[in-house]
């Protein structure tokens, strides 16, 4: 388990690269589409205004990298709030 501090580092962090990232002309991300992965990038995308439904091809999921590091900046200042 991560301390208060180490998750508002990390999402610091993950906000700066997702920030850098969004600039690089290839955004692509792929994991392989199981079914925890395909509900993973449903949610990032979705709570970014993205598709509604994530792109799956020849067992792989696709989304960009900055909206991963956005959703997951997210979950680490939700996950800090409950330590306060």
């Amino acid at each position: 388990m991560f301390s208060k501090t180490e998750l508002e580092i990390m999402a610091r962090l993950l906000e700066m690269a997702s920030n850098e990232f969004t600039n690089h002309g290839c955004n692509d991300f792929t994991l392989a589409a199981t079914p925890e992965s395909i509900a993973l990038v449903k949610r990032a995308e979705y709570e970014e205004g993205g598709n509604a439904e994530p792109y799956v091809r020849e067992g792989n999921v696709n989304t960009q990298d900055w909206v991963l590091m956005e959703y997951l900046k997210r979950r680490c200042l939700e996950e800090s709030a409950k330590l306060a």
